[in-house]
């Protein structure tokens, strides 16, 4: 998907209309429709602002991933424990959550 259609996924999601989400982007409700109609593409700083609003990030407002909001910068170690942790059963997981709070 494109910035524009994203955008107005977004402000759709949030029950907006296009002049509530100028007014709170400080836009005017012309730039907000010639963004999400795909006629015109915003300056780095309204991305920016746009992505602070959205609570997403500006690779996802660019169509760049599909993932909203990045993950926290994990350690490699920390990873790796998540990776297994989520294929792991859920008995399993318990389990393993037991005995680590057994060490510490």
């Amino acid at each position: 998907m494109n910035f524009g259609g994203i955008l107005k996924d977004l402000r759709m999601q949030k029950k907006m209309s296009r002049q509530e989400l100028a007014k709170m982007l400080e836009l005017s409700e012309s730039a907000i429709a010639k963004y999400e109609e795909g006629q015109r593409s915003p300056d780095l700083n309204t991305l920016i602002k746009i992505a602070k609003f959205f609570d997403v990030s500006t690779d996802y407002l660019l169509g760049l991933t599909n993932i909203p909001k990045p993950e926290m910068d994990l350690s490699p170690e920390l990873k790796q424990l998540l990776a297994i942790a989520l294929r792991m059963p859920e008995d399993k997981l318990n389990l393993l959550i037991k005995l680590l709070e057994g060490l510490f």
